[in-house]
């Protein structure tokens, strides 16, 4: 396994296409909210497709990282698990703790990879009016979680 912590994501994002585009076929359906984003592995996965669904909807990166780390936060019961798996793994304990240029590395690899997010998304099969249909269904506002006014609860 890679020592680079965004190996994981830049994996799915580069070779998992037909799971990332499931995903991304949900959101822009109208009919499929309201929607809750899990992964019974880890908060990973979960981070990824938040963030880049942030991204899509041109959210300040500063705010997607505070989405990030918060789900480090939520995810604190299972931290000391999380910690023993990466010792076993020969991994630095910060590994349990959000990586500060999370947000930075995401877009820049979606942006000199795969053309930014709505290019990747469109190459991945999605259409432009299933791009557009996430936006606004999503920037309409009347989907948003009561709860905090987040994007989408974990």
């Amino acid at each position: 396994m890679s020592k680079d912590r965004m190996f994981t994501p830049k994996a799915i994002i580069d070779h998992s296409f037909p799971q990332v585009k499931a995903v991304f076929k949900i959101l822009a359906n109208p009919s499929s909210y309201p929607i809750l984003i899990l992964n019974k592995w880890g908060s990973e996965m979960v981070s990824l497709i938040v963030s880049m669904t942030m991204l899509l909807l041109h959210v300040d990166r500063q705010s997607i990282y505070l989405d990030y780390a918060q789900t480090y936060q939520a995810s604190s019961g299972v931290r000391q698990q999380r910690l023993e798996e990466l010792r076993a793994s020969c991994y630095p304990d910060d590994w349990a703790e959000p990586l500060p240029d999370y947000v930075n590395a995401l877009e820049q690899h979606l942006e000199t990879k795969h053309g930014g997010i709505e290019q990747y998304l469109l190459t991945l099969g999605l259409s432009r009016s299933e791009v557009q249909s996430i936006k606004a269904i999503l920037l309409s506002g009347s989907r948003l979680s009561e709860k905090n006014g987040w994007l989408i609860d974990v």
